[in-house]
């Protein structure tokens, strides 16, 4: 979590920088994906862990907040709602297919995964990963693609430890 923090506070300061206009764009203006993003590292700040659950209540909370207008995806506008409704985030990653969505809403979430996890054996990083993406999808390709941008990811960060 301490790295997440040091990070969280930058992401924080550029979010509070001043944009012009009502629509999204210009300086301080983030997207659906950075959100969900935030609302992992916050989760994971919050509890000094990764706690799946917590994790999908952040999400929710992040999407009903009204202050802020964001371009969520079809897919994730049928999700998140769910979640909201307090739906079970281990059911709702195959809500709209069996076999999980193909969309990549799930790489801007693993990004705290991998600072997190990042030295951890590949096992426990890979089931990190599954868990940070349950709530949307259960696609075996795109688990493995959010693993392999996990692994790239930790293993940067780790080059200077």
């Amino acid at each position: 979590p301490e790295v997440l923090r040091k990070w969280f506070h930058r992401l924080v300061q550029f979010q509070d920088l001043p944009h012009s206009g009502e629509a999204p764009g210009g300086l301080g203006v983030y997207t659906a994906d950075s959100e969900m993003m935030l609302a992992v590292v916050e989760s994971i700040i919050d509890r000094e862990l990764l706690d799946v659950k917590a994790v999908t209540t952040k999400l929710a909370e992040a999407y009903s907040d009204d202050t802020i207008v964001r371009a969520y995806p079809d897919t994730l506008q049928v999700i998140i709602p769910l979640l909201v409704g307090g739906e079970d985030y281990r059911k709702t990653g195959t809500y709209l297919c069996p076999e999980g969505s193909t969309h990549n809403e799930g790489l801007t979430r693993i990004l705290p995964v991998a600072l997190c996890f990042r030295n951890a054996p590949d096992e426990v990083l890979m089931e990190a990963v599954k868990g940070i993406l349950l709530c949307t999808t259960v696609h075996t390709d795109v688990i493995g693609a959010c693993f392999v941008l996990a692994k790239a990811l930790a293993l940067l960060a780790t080059e200077d430890d």
